[in-house]
């Protein structure tokens, strides 16, 4: 479950992760309510600094908005709704 913005917006700042593939965001609560569908909404902010990752995404939130900043360069885009 992502309840909060993930890094922050400057160099160095984002995500650091090394090695992590795919990151699958499955669940936005804000308010920790328990309701995944009422208008949630977070940012994932990655950097230069996070490497080997080849797919991030949002999976089964109707109605929430993920917010992804800084893609580093040749991070692959593919857009899947299920």
């Amino acid at each position: 479950m992502l309840n909060a913005d993930v890094g922050a917006v400057g160099v160095g700042k984002g995500l650091n992760s090394t090695g992590v593939a795919e990151y699958m965001v499955t669940s936005i609560d804000n308010d920790q309510d328990g309701d995944i569908t009422d208008g949630n909404s977070a940012t994932i902010n990655l950097c230069d600094l996070t490497k080997g990752l080849t797919a991030i995404g949002l999976h089964g939130n109707g109605g929430n908005t993920l917010t992804i900043n800084a893609v580093p360069w040749g991070l692959g885009q593919s857009a899947h709704c299920a």
